[in-house]
């Protein structure tokens, strides 16, 4: 009853302290004036005493000073207050830290991340737990962004040296211990790292999780003896100064401020040799470079294309431009012009590149032929291209050769992200699900966005006869709507009180489906949502409901549904349909490019004898804008396709409409999960290699009885799978007269 009164206190009065003030107590903390830090907040918190920001702030001030107890329950004490509150999970993350609990730390350092994106102490610590976890890829790119927003963090710059030498930027991580070095020439752990790869020829690093240091084991470069990056600077800026028209020296001095991420330095310097020669090849490149380091991915493709409309085979932009692609999830796209680049300038740096994106867009076989090759010029290269090759084993079927190569990882200090839940994922396909879930659980390893926390017990099975359990809401609509088949059996172990949050657009049809459970709507984002008076004894995400639940086949239950529709939105739809041929709702479409589009997609022309049966009332259940797309193939082929646009936006509607339905024919997407959920008799068409939720050989999917699986017999054979499903469609119709 005091935290609830004490929560109202906090929702009513919203008193946010300024930023300045934890600019101030941040500063006081570097320059390690903890009592001073001390003093201003208990002075704040005398006249706000309800405040998270303060209490968290207060938290890391015992932090500092080494009570780590009082710490830790000051951080719990403003997640109490504010569920969701950033800084807190950030306090968290120090204190596991501190303690060796190395994966709590890293979970608690991506929630405060994902809550603040752009605050770089979150973001420093969270490179700092992925080093230590030896995700040293995740933690470059972390700590690149962080010493963008704050290029005097020393430890962070320190870290971001660690990685990069990992990586086997070697002359790049010499850089950052330097800088590190510049700003505290007593940083010991910077003195450490320099001292090694300047003195040792050979080293492989590994990281200290206590020293903050390199430690020399196996065999990367030294450096080369070459200038450094600041010297290199101040010469090209005196150059530049002196001769603005120099186009060498901008490219240059523009290409030197990107690497030490000094982008308003690089910008400034773009501004002038584009005003002096807009119309130079290699000042479009720095055009787009800079457009791409500040993240604006529309403006920098938009810049590439147009130095390639210029000059085609130019390398720069053709890598350029594949890199952009990726970033903005075209991953299919983004074979091309790598693949373009590599045929000009055939290089293992290329090759490595044009590996990684033939993996990414689905072309597994030539990833792994470019991955040879790219070994076979350069030994040295064998890390990079474990992603490469572990994922178009999986893909190809092949388990053991993409285990070898996970594994493999391990020998070289790099760590696959998500290497556990790599694992899990195909161990669920082989539906082992004991080892399959243990992997899974890991997930946030592998996507931060996967991870939210709240200062409650997480629940493992325990007993929950009078407790109360909060469900989050997790991943996309169609996972949500698949783990909801657990929700009966949480209800069945009578918990006082369960709380479910689900994304809006399914709270609808949730809250229907389940009387017994507190549906609440979200964004799964923040926990502005959770009442105030509301205190779980326990909390899960709901991804996590099928490792108490589904440890085997045997434990998935043979039900007809668990979804249920708007039965008069759903006789509405029957009566519009009408009662004459059989009602066929149909999609053809599965997912986006990064979510292997280009394999889980048919052509409306492939569906052509299907669609054909005049015996049958087909209906478009394809979400997105296709109405052009349907018409013109419709008016080509003289077909006759109903397509109801509103009702496929319109999730609680969509479900009335496949109630209404006799079949449902689609590809691997959101429509089988709501048909499947609904206990409507869907057909699948799955890849050879589909997604871990449909297996690899049972006709049926687990999770949904009503679902049946026609998968290709070989990779890219649709021809397959779509002639068993047009006989079996035609003796299904004859069944049906």
């Amino acid at each position: 009853m005091l935290l609830h009164t004490l929560k109202s206190l906090f929702f009513s009065k919203r008193t946010v302290e300024p930023e300045v003030l934890t600019a101030q107590v941040v500063n006081l903390f570097r320059e390690k004036k903890i009592i001073e830090a001390e003093i201003l907040i208990r002075q704040k918190l005398s006249e706000d005493p309800y405040s998270p920001k303060l209490i968290s702030l207060m938290g890391e001030v015992q932090y500092h000073m080494g009570e780590q107890e009082q710490a830790r329950n000051l951080f719990l004490q403003a997640l109490r207050l504010k569920p969701g509150f950033a800084g807190a999970h950030y306090g968290l993350s120090l204190v596991c830290y501190d303690a060796r609990d190395y994966f709590e730390a890293l979970g608690q350092a991506q929630f405060a991340c994902n809550l603040q994106p752009q605050v770089a102490r979150y973001l420093a610590q969270l490179g700092r737990c992925q080093i230590a976890m030896q995700n040293y890829s995740a933690a470059r790119d972390t700590l690149r962004i962080t010493v963008l927003l704050d290029p005097e963090n020393v430890p962070a710059l320190n870290n971001f040296g660690i990685a990069l030498q990992v990586m086997g930027s070697t002359k790049d991580a010499h850089f950052y211990f330097r800088r590190a070095l510049d700003l505290d020439p007593e940083y010991v752990q910077a003195i450490r790292n320099l001292d090694l790869i300047d003195k040792l020829p050979k080293l492989n690093v590994q990281f200290d999780n206590e020293a903050g240091a390199l430690d020399a084991r196996v065999a990367y470069e030294a450096p080369a003896t070459t200038a450094s990056i600041d010297e290199e600077i101040s010469a090209l800026e005196e150059v530049f100064a002196e001769h603005p028209n120099d186009l060498e020296s901008a490219v240059k001095l523009i290409d030197l401020h990107l690497k030490a991420l000094q982008l308003e330095s690089a910008r400034d310097v773009l501004k002038i040799a584009l005003a002096n020669n807009p119309d130079d090849v290699r000042i479009m490149v720095s055009n787009a470079r800079v457009a791409h380091g500040f993240g604006n991915l529309i403006r920098a493709k938009d810049a590439y294309q147009k130095v390639l409309e210029r000059s085609p085979d130019h390398i720069d932009a053709l890598l350029g431009l594949s890199q952009v692609l990726r970033d903005m999830g075209k991953t299919y796209d983004a074979i091309e012009p790598v693949s373009r680049a590599a045929e000009l300038a055939p290089s293992a740096h290329i090759l490595l590149q044009l590996a990684y994106a033939q993996s990414n867009g689905c072309l597994y076989d030539e990833a792994l032929e470019t991955c040879d090759r790219v070994e076979c010029l350069e030994p040295g290269f064998a890390p990079f291209l474990i992603s490469s090759r572990a994922v178009s084993h999986e893909y190809l079927g092949q388990f053991d050769q993409a285990l070898y190569w996970v594994e493999r990882a391990q020998e070289y200090a790099v760590t696959l992200a998500g290497f556990d839940v790599f694992k899990g994922l195909i161990y669920l396909r082989q539906e082992n699900y004991v080892k399959g879930w243990e992997g899974y659980r890991r997930r946030a390893l592998a996507d931060a966005a996967n991870r939210r926390m709240l200062p409650y017990p997480a629940w493992n099975g325990e007993d929950l006869h009078g407790k109360t359990v909060l469900v989050l809401a997790e991943q996309g609509l169609g996972d949500q709507i698949m783990f909801a088949s657990c929700l009966p059996d949480l209800i069945a172990v009578q918990p006082k009180q369960i709380l479910l949050e689900a994304n809006s657009r399914v709270e609808k049809t949730l809250a229907r489906s389940f009387p017994q459970i507190q549906v609440i709507p979200s964004g799964q984002r923040n926990f502005d949502w959770l009442p105030p008076e509301i205190e779980p004894d326990y909390y899960l995400h709901i991804a996590d409901l099928p490792w108490v639940f589904r440890q085997s086949i045997n434990d998935f239950p043979d039900r007809d549904h668990y979804l249920v529709a708007d039965p008069e939105r759903v006789k509405y739809w029957r009566q519009r349909l009408g009662v004459g041929r059989p009602l066929i709702g149909f999609s053809w479409r599965g997912g986006v490019q990064k979510t292997r589009q280009v394999i889980r997609t048919l052509s409306l022309n492939q569906l052509l004898p299907l669609l054909s049966e005049s015996q049958a009332q087909f209906v478009n259940l394809q979400y997105g804008d296709v109405a052009e797309e349907l018409r013109e193939f419709t008016d080509e082929h003289g077909l006759d396709v109903l397509n109801f646009p509103e009702a496929i936006a319109d999730l609680d509607e969509f479900a009335a409409l496949i109630s209404a339905l006799d079949l449902v024919i689609t590809v691997c997407n959101t429509t089988v999960h709501y048909s499947g959920a609904l206990g409507k008799t869907c057909w699948v068409m799955a890849p050879h290699v589909p997604e871990w939720r449909y297996g690899l050989a049972s006709e049926r999917m687990r999770w949904y009885p009503s679902v049946r699986i026609f998968r290709q017999p070989k990779t890219g054979d649709w021809e397959s799978a779509l002639g068993c499903i047009h006989s079996e469609f035609s003796a299904w119709l004859e069944k049906q007269r």
